[in-house]
């Protein structure tokens, strides 16, 4: 009998053992977390600060909802590990590029936070979407992933409740707040690399490139559009983008180079009705970009750049849309270009078809809704030097 108790009472000394064994791997398993972390926060140091920055604050962009939001968070956060975003590229999902880039006074879901930031003010819900170039990406590889979404704030009426209304509403009231929003706000990441080959068959001699970067965008009603035009329809947006450019000759190590853009952009979105929006974006605000390899700091040109759509047809399935980029032809940026896009909807809106014109360069594609909110795209744009092929998933988020 004696001997039986002295067994059980060594059983919770194992226990105890086992768990101090699982215990110490835990800590080896959270030490190579930590030690991952810190070579993430070397690298990027910028993204880790602003990703920190964001979940602490998360509480206040959504009240009652912090744990959510924490999440998507970390979800975008994760994802951002693989690719970021660059400022001055044509980084748009395969929606507006079928449509030759027109879509400034389009911006109607989340490639806004790149065309047009204050259209964001326009989404009713968050989506999330991954656009990749699928098509040769040993020599030229594109990859784009955005958000963008509302930031609410608790409403509801002040008014008092009386019998009658409770009656009249079948003994229904709301259990929690409505919840309205008059902010918005986008995160995007992207990346492109081009092989040292492509850019030598095009004549931009033997130089491999790399240009990534993050951008962060927020959109608002602007706060006397009201009384100014007696529309509640202006929106005001801004965006800010840090992005970076590297390139070297694979065979010649000291032709390397290195370049730190950082940007802020403004934007206005205006619906005259709905048929009718006008766009306008002004890039380079603010602008500086730091050449690392020369340790020069030289600031880039501001552009203004003007878009408008115009929807057609009594189902309003028919959009066109136009936008003017660089429209004074500013110094220190690219050449004024003209682009021009048309979409057409059928079978009730689920297969939309797509062509456009970037600048000359003729761009097709088409889309599928599957169900509300996920969206499969696809475009073609016959650009001289590669021919690119992306294609766009699109879900709620």
């Amino acid at each position: 009998m004696s001997g039986n108790m002295a067994k059980i009472n060594n059983n919770p000394t194992k226990m105890n053992d086992n768990m101090t064994k699982i215990n110490v791997i835990i800590a080896k398993m959270n030490v190579d977390t930590i030690k991952m972390s810190t070579n993430i926060t070397k690298e990027n140091g910028l993204i880790n600060t602003m990703f920190k920055y964001l979940l602490k604050h998360s509480m206040w962009f959504v009240p009652g909802k912090g744990k959510l939001m924490k999440q998507k968070f970390l979800i975008l956060f994760v994802l951002m590990l693989f690719g970021f975003t660059c400022s001055n590229l044509f980084a748009i999902g395969a929606r507006p590029r079928a449509m030759g880039g027109a879509f400034i006074a389009v911006s109607d879901d989340e490639n806004a936070i790149w065309t047009n930031p204050s259209g964001m003010s326009q989404l009713d819900n968050g989506s999330l979407s991954l656009t990749s170039q699928v098509v040769e990406r040993n020599q030229y590889m594109s990859d784009h992933l955005a958000y963008a979404g509302k930031m609410f704030q608790t409403g509801g009426s002040s008014e008092k409740v009386t019998l009658e209304d409770y009656l009249e509403s079948d003994y229904e009231f709301r259990s929690e707040p409505e919840q309205i929003s008059n902010y918005s706000w986008g995160l995007a990441f992207s990346r492109l690399k081009r092989s040292a080959e492509l850019n030598d068959e095009i004549g931009n001699g033997f130089v491999s490139e790399n240009k990534s970067g993050v951008t962060l965008g927020f959109a608002t009603r602007f706060p006397i559009a009201e009384r100014l035009t007696r529309r509640p329809e202006l929106y005001a947006g801004m965006s800010l983008r840090y992005s970076t450019h590297d390139w070297g000759n694979p065979g010649i190590p000291d032709e390397d180079g290195h370049k730190d853009i950082f940007d802020l952009g403004l934007s206005f979105f205006y619906k005259s009705n709905e048929r009718l929006k006008l766009g306008a974006r002004i890039d380079n605000v603010i602008s500086e970009t730091h050449d690392v390899s020369s340790s020069a700091v030289r600031d880039n040109s501001t552009t203004f750049n003007l878009g408008g759509s115009y929807t057609f047809g009594e189902k309003r399935d028919t959009l066109v849309a136009m936008d003017i980029i660089n429209v004074f032809n500013a110094s220190r940026a690219p050449d004024s270009q003209l682009r021009l896009g048309l979409e057409r909807y059928f079978m009730d809106n689920d297969l939309a078809m797509r062509i456009g014109s970037y600048d000359g360069t003729l761009t097709l594609g088409f889309g599928l809704k599957f169900f509300e909110g996920f969206n499969l795209d696809y475009s073609y744009e016959n650009f001289t030097d590669v021919q690119q092929h992306h294609i766009t998933v699109k879900v709620p988020f």
